[in-house]
Formats: C-alpha cells, sequence, structure tokens
C-alpha cells in the first residue's frame, strides 16, 4: 500500500514505471505533468508518496523531501532480472486516482488489486474478444480512462501505440489516420472532433469506446455513417470509484430510438441498484439515483473518511458488503437497459473530466477583489462548456482571472468564459 507518485509524459517509460511500482508491491499516483505546481505538490502531500518517478525533477517543489527517481536515466534499469517476491494481493492498492472536490481540494481514491483484474478481464472479453486489437494510448495519466488503454492490450497480448502532446484534441486526427490502430478510447466531446474531420474512410479503426458524458444517440449514428457501418461503439459508464467502467452497451442504430443512448448493463461481477432516498428499489421506469456494488468498488477516499462513511454506504440488501452512491440519476428500460439521467449534485463531465463546480469558485473566490462567483456548464452544438459570473470591486480582466487560477486549477478546469456583473 505504499504509494509511489508517477509524473511523466506519454513514453515507454511511463509504462515502465506503472508496471515497476505494481511489481515492487506498491500503488501508483499519476499526476499529469502539464497540472500547476500547487495541485502537483498538494498531490505529493495529501498522498504521502516518499518516492517520485519522473523525467523532469523541476516538476516538483523544493519542499519535497522524497526520494525522486528520473525514468530516462540508465541508472533507473539494473541488470538484475530475477522477478520480485509478490507483496501484495487483491485487497492492497493498485493506484490512486485525484478527481475534482467540492471542498475545494482534489481526493484521492483508492482502488485495490481486485477491481482494476476484475475490470480489465471484463474489458478484454468486451472489447478484444480474443482478436488483433491495438489500442491508442493519448489521455491524460490523470484521467482513468488511461487504465483502459495500458493493462487491456498488455494481458491480451496486444499493443499499444503511445501519442505524446499536451492537446489531446490535436492528436485525434493523427490517431484517426493512424494504420496501426484497431480501438481508440475516447469522450463525446473527441467524438464530436472526429465527427467533423470525416475521416472514416481513412481510418482503420473498427472499434470505440466513447466514456466520460452523456452520448447522444445523433452523434453516434452520425459516426456509425461516416465510417459506412464497419465501426462498433462501446457506451461505457463509470465513476472513478468502481474503476473505470461498471456498465456497456454496444450501440446499434438499427434499435437506437431515444434521445441519449443508453449505460447499458453491468459489467462482470457488478451489480447495479436504482433505489429511492431510503435505498429502496423504485419500480422499472422510475428515477432513482445509482448505487453500484460488486469487486469494482473502491476502498473510499484518501485522508477523507467522513465523505468515504456518506459515498461508500453499507448494502441493504446483503450485510457486510459497501455500495457506492455514485450521485447520478437513471431508470431501468422495459429491455433491461439503463438509462443515465443527470446528476443529483452540482458535479459536471467537461471532456470526461469530473469536475466539482464548487472547487472553482472557491479559487476565484480567492481573487482578492472578488466578493461573489457562480460557475456554471454552457451546452451548445452538444459541447460542454464552463462560464463563470462573478462581483468584484473593481474592473477585472479575463487574463487577469485566467492567470490566478492557472496557477492552482488545470487547465480542463478553468472556464470558458468570465462574466463580470454589478450584483449577482
Amino acid at each position: 500500500d505504499q504509494l509511489v507518485g508517477i509524473i511523466a509524459r506519454h513514453s515507454i517509460e511511463l509504462v515502465v514505471a506503472i508496471l515497476a511500482v505494481h511489481k515492487a508491491g506498491g500503488a501508483y499516483v499519476p499526476i499529469d505533468p502539464e497540472y500547476p505546481a500547487e495541485r502537483i505538490r498538494y498531490m505529493l502531500d495529501d498522498s504521502g508518496a516518499q518516492w517520485v518517478l519522473t523525467e523532469d525533477a523541476s516538476l516538483l517543489s523544493e519542499a519535497y523531501q522524497g526520494h525522486v527517481l528520473l525514468l530516462q536515466e540508465e541508472t533507473s534499469y539494473q541488470e538484475q532480472k530475477d522477478n520480485l517476491a509478490e507483496t501484495s494481493d487483491s485487497h492492497n492498492l493498485a493506484y490512486v486516482i485525484y478527481t475534482s472536490g467540492s471542498t475545494g481540494r482534489p481526493k484521492g481514491v483508492l482502488i485495490e488489486h481486485q477491481g482494476l483484474t476484475n475490470y480489465i478481464c471484463w474489458a478484454s472479453d468486451v472489447y478484444v474478444q480474443g482478436e488483433k486489437t491495438n489500442f491508442a494510448l493519448y489521455s491524460s495519466i490523470s484521467f482513468d480512462l488511461t487504465v483502459t488503454s495500458i493493462f487491456t492490450p498488455l494481458v491480451t497480448g496486444n499493443t499499444m501505440v503511445i501519442y505524446d502532446g499536451a492537446d489531446k484534441a490535436a492528436l485525434i486526427p493523427n490517431i484517426m489516420k493512424d494504420r496501426r490502430v484497431d480501438l481508440i478510447k475516447l469522450t463525446p466531446a473527441h467524438l464530436h472532433i472526429v465527427n467533423e474531420l470525416n475521416l472514416g474512410a481513412q481510418s482503420a479503426i473498427s472499434k470505440m469506446i466513447v466514456g466520460g458524458e452523456s452520448l447522444s444517440s445523433q452523434l453516434a449514428q452520425q459516426i456509425t455513417e461516416q465510417f459506412q457501418g464497419k465501426v462498433t461503439i462501446y457506451n461505457e459508464y463509470g465513476p472513478t470509484e468502481t474503476v473505470v467502467g461498471c456498465a456497456i452497451y454496444e450501440y446499434n442504430p438499427a434499435e437506437q430510438e431515444r434521445e441519449a443512448v443508453p449505460i447499458g448493463t453491468p459489467a462482470a461481477n457488478t451489480e447495479i441498484y436504482i433505489l429511492d432516498d431510503r435505498l429502496k428499489l423504485v419500480p422499472m421506469g422510475a428515477v432513482g439515483q445509482i448505487y453500484i456494488a460488486g469487486d469494482g468498488v473502491a476502498r473510499g477516499y484518501l485522508n477523507r473518511p467522513e465523505l468515504t462513511a456518506d459515498r461508500f454506504v453499507d448494502h441493504p440488501f446483503q450485510p457486510g458488503r459497501k455500495m457506492y452512491k455514485a450521485g447520478d440519476l437513471a431508470r431501468w428500460l422495459p429491455d433491461g437497459n439503463l438509462e443515465y439521467l443527470g446528476r443529483t449534485d452540482d458535479q459536471v463531465k467537461i471532456r470526461g473530466y469530473r469536475i466539482e463546480l464548487g472547487e472553482i469558485e472557491l479559487r476565484i473566490l480567492k481573487v482578492a477583489a472578488v466578493q461573489e462567483a457562480t460557475v456554471i456548464v454552457r451546452e451548445k452544438d452538444g459541447l460542454k462548456q464552463l462560464c463563470a459570473y462573478y462581483v468584484a470591486k473593481e474592473q477585472l480582466t479575463v487574463r487577469q482571472l485566467r492567470e490566478a487560477l492557472a496557477c492552482e486549477l488545470p487547465e480542463y478546469m478553468i472556464p470558458s468564459y468570465f462574466v463580470q456583473l454589478e450584483r449577482m
């Protein structure tokens, strides 16, 4: 259960680092090198990581007291080739991924090997099915979408094609035209880019896993037509707290009549319940909140016992087990599939990233002149953008606000629009 920070761009060394941490019996904490220095410092402090594997020691603050191992140095690789003794089991930690927190600080989700193994075995059965399936690895390592693209090809004897670049959206055209890639995992926002580029005829991709946000039937239909029906689209649902994905729906354009593509049926060794406020089952077709149980449920949140107790609740139907309260609304459809209907709180998803609007608002309020602030999501042509409204003692420029937020927030959490009001 010793946590090891990994701060590295996409490279073979990144994959080696992840496998090395697991082989040594530890759990890795993925930290995007594009994050602001203050956010990196917080994640290392909160996780208590005594080791950091990185390609650039300058990304660490001078206050960091742990050990730093530079991945590109030859000294990182020793001649010793013996396997290490196994020191961890299925209930030890595999990784800790940080997600946005409503209190203004990101929170670490504790994922055990049991959950990771269960997901990867299921993903291998569903997405690979014994066929040659090479995966594209391009998304941020701090986004658990990456877990699918690293472990699934490795355990099935396939290949991951690694792409590096800060602007992930700019990589999409290169991936779509790369004849080596059979499968890509992406968000609906990225799928909009694919649709606009109209690269279906040039692509060898035959499988797309879509997750992170609601997928519109219209967009799925357009992609299917663009690829002349030669691509299979999987709509995958799942919060970080239940290991990447816990429900799946294979899109079928002949059967799709709803505005949004359903999120489907539970993954292997997973139970999904739709319950009311008293944790009672609701009838088919009735709206309730999603609760998830099974092998993929996380241990809880790092250093957050109260939040863990609130979100990881006792299983009402199986004493001694836990369920995760997802905060998502859904209902069972007559055909046995789940339909996603939104959130019960202020959490949103932008390009697949989970964002607590309260974290952004707290950061805006830290700007000296700001008196009030609220952040909402605007949607146009299927694309979501953050919009911040604020009241301040003096006139503030968008540049001033963006620079202030960039010191602590990653790029995807900085609003696209800032509107100064006389009063809220």
